[in-house]
């Protein structure tokens, strides 16, 4: 069983439109979101986190 996955994405915002719009479809929520990422949760448990990669490793595709 999956528990939890951390993501880290090199454009925030973009993200969060993307995988928010998507993933609640299939019944995950918006559980946080903070200066640097957000969290999506399922009632079954398992959750997403997404962070913004920091500066120093975006370049890195």
């Amino acid at each position: 069983m999956l528990h939890h996955i951390e993501i880290y994405v090199s454009n925030l915002d973009a993200s969060h439109a993307f995988w928010t719009s998507l993933l609640t479809q299939i019944g995950y929520e918006e559980a946080g979101r903070w200066e640097d990422g957000f969290s999506l949760d399922h009632e079954s448990g398992t959750y997403l986190t997404f962070v913004q990669v920091a500066a120093q490793h975006s370049h890195r595709g």
